[in-house]
């Protein structure tokens, strides 16, 4: 672990220094390491969460337009929605209350 210099009878602390700096770079890189590997984990958790939601999610859409007898399909959608839209009659006419307002001074 020590080694004498060439030329003088004292330690090399520089050796010793950086000696111990690399194993502590060898340490902090294994470390990063490790909590990448935890990340990555974490983050392929989350995806397959989300991918597992968005399958739920499709299933039901496909329930309830079978259910009320729709296709279900992003050709049957985009053949509703253009078709032009038909002027209905939102209010009946009983629903509707003619109402006169006066000013008081």
């Amino acid at each position: 672990m020590f080694r004498r210099l060439k030329h003088s009878g004292d330690f090399d602390a520089h050796s010793l220094l950086f000696g111990s700096i690399k194993h502590m770079n060898t340490l902090n890189q294994i470390l990063r390491a490790v909590l990448f590997f935890f990340l990555a984990l974490f983050g392929m958790a989350m995806a397959f969460v989300f991918m597992v939601s968005t399958a739920i999610a499709v299933g039901i859409l496909y329930i309830v337009a079978r259910i009320k007898g729709r296709p279900f399909g992003v050709r049957a959608y985009w053949a509703e929605r253009r078709k032009p839209a038909t002027a209905k009659n939102l209010f009946k006419n009983q629903d509707v209350t003619d109402v006169e307002m006066r000013e008081i001074h």
